[in-house]
Formats: C-alpha cells, sequence, structure tokens
C-alpha cells in the first residue's frame, strides 16, 4: 500500500543513488561504468527506499538508523548485483566465457571487484548518510501524512 513514508525513503534513496554515482564513476578508472549507470543507481534506489525502509519506518522514531543502514546495504548488494550482471552480458556478448556457469561466477566477481573501487571514504558516507536520512525522513512523513492505527 502506498504510504507516505514509503515514497519519501524511496525518493531519497532515489536521489541518494544519483548522487553516488557521481562519487563512484571517478573511482573506476580501469573499467569506466556504462551510459546508464546513475540511472539504474537512482532506480535501485527508488526500489529499495520503496521495498526496505518505507515499510519499516514507524513515526515512533524507533530504530531510524538501523533501518536506514539496512537499506543502504541493500541498495550496496542490488546496485552491485544490477551493474555486475550487465558487465557479465557485455562480455559474454564477446565470447569470454566458456560455460554458463563460469559467467554465473563472474558476476560475482565483477561485484566483488567493484565494491573494492568504490570502497572510498566519500562514497561510504554518501551511502550510509543517505540511508539513514531517508529512514528519518520516512519516519518524519509517516508521522505528519499516514494515518494511526493502519498498519
Amino acid at each position: 500500500m502506498p504510504t507516505a513514508s514509503r515514497l519519501v525513503a524511496a525518493a531519497v534513496l532515489a536521489a541518494m543513488g544519483w548522487c553516488s554515482s557521481f562519487l563512484i564513476a571517478p573511482l573506476m578508472v580501469e573499467d569506466p561504468p556504462f551510459e546508464w549507470f546513475a540511472q539504474i543507481n537512482a532506480a535501485a534506489g527508488f526500489v529499495v527506499g520503496w521495498t526496505v525502509i518505507g515499510p519499516r519506518v514507524k513515526p515512533a522514531a524507533k530504530g531510524i538508523v538501523v533501518h536506514g543502514l539496512t537499506g543502504a546495504f541493500a541498495w550496496v548488494f542490488w546496485a552491485l548485483l544490477a551493474h555486475s550482471t550487465i558487465k557479465m552480458l557485455e562480455l559474454s556478448l564477446r565470447k569470454q566465457y566458456d560455460q554458463a556457469m563460469e559467467a554465473v561466477i563472474a558476476v560475482f566477481e565483477i561485484a566483488f571487484e567493484d565494491l573494492q573501487v568504490m570502497a572510498s571514504g566519500s562514497v561510504i558516507f554518501v551511502v550510509l548518510g543517505g540511508g539513514v536520512l531517508a529512514a528519518y525522513l520516512g519516519a518524519k512523513a509517516a508521522q505528519a501524512f499516514d494515518k494511526p492505527g493502519l498498519p
């Protein structure tokens, strides 16, 4: 069910995904990101904000930091999975893999390499801060707009 907390958390996490893209892209010198990098990060942020953070935050503001960090880690997981799958498909079209299982394993290898590249202080600060901010503003939106007594 659409609620104000879901919408606000999704919008804030989408903005965090968009902004973090411009911090991550310069770090990827050896393998630059493709043209839809920021849009995919923003879409992953919107979906994670809507499904992970939005339903969990309540107006009582209990556990906001935990919900925000959970959303930030979920965004990192899904964004890495999406980007590494796209890179694997590009390499697969260039006939880099002999078997299907080799390509599936390459998804996780690529994701791990990208995680190491994006593990800089500014990126970590923006991602974790954006997750906590999404949870905080989602709780404030729930307090202001959601009717009490509804799940």
